[in-house]
């Protein structure tokens, strides 16, 4: 499909993290993720693999 977000940088998962509802994402630390996003209130849309989620 056609995907409109616009890549704004790569980050290291520096902690663990678990989604705690379905537009989250889990990460792993030391993965790679690419940021779409990232909101004011600190929380960041990144993609990894074939995965879409806010961490």
């Amino acid at each position: 499909g056609h995907n409109s977000e616009r890549i704004i940088s790569s980050a290291l998962v520096k902690f663990r993290y678990d989604a705690e509802s379905e537009d989250e994402i889990s990460l792993n630390k030391g993965i790679w993720v690419n940021v779409l996003q990232k909101k004011n209130d600190g929380w960041w849309l990144v993609q990894y693999e074939k995965q879409l989620g806010w961490f």
